[in-house]
């Protein structure tokens, strides 16, 4: 339902870019390589909405506060695949520190899975 739902949403975005990722990646029957889609879908939001990453990488913190680990680590992951796909010129508009912060306090989570996806968004921000 989700897939159908983005699928449909995809032209009313405005971006070409990702409306073609839903189209190609959110196929009903076909098997989603998750980080795959998700660093695309980082890329083409960078290239087409640049003023507003700052605002979805907040939004995605607001999400490491969730009951849920499944959307912690989702949360944790698009913030690294946004920032570690980020231009050099373009990183200075975004908090470090509070991303950083924020992702510390994720490796002392109690689930496993968020810990490790909170280390891995960690290690895309070696350029940092």
């Amino acid at each position: 339902a989700c897939k159908f739902s983005l699928r449909l949403l995809g032209p009313l975005l405005e971006s070409e870019a990702i409306n073609n990722k839903f189209q190609k990646y959110l196929l009903e029957d076909a098997n989603l390589i998750y980080g795959e889609f998700m660093n695309d879908l980082a890329k083409c939001i960078i290239q087409d909405f640049p003023d507003k990453v700052n605002f979805y990488v907040m939004g995605c913190i607001s999400f490491y506060k969730s009951m849920w680990s499944e959307i912690k680590c989702n949360a944790a992951l698009f913030t690294g695949y946004l920032l570690g796909n980020l231009q050099h010129d373009k990183q200075v508009a975004i908090s470090k520190e509070h991303v950083c912060a924020a992702l510390i306090i994720l490796l002392k989570d109690q689930s496993p899975s968020v810990r490790a996806a909170a280390a891995e968004a960690m290690s895309l921000l070696y350029e940092y």
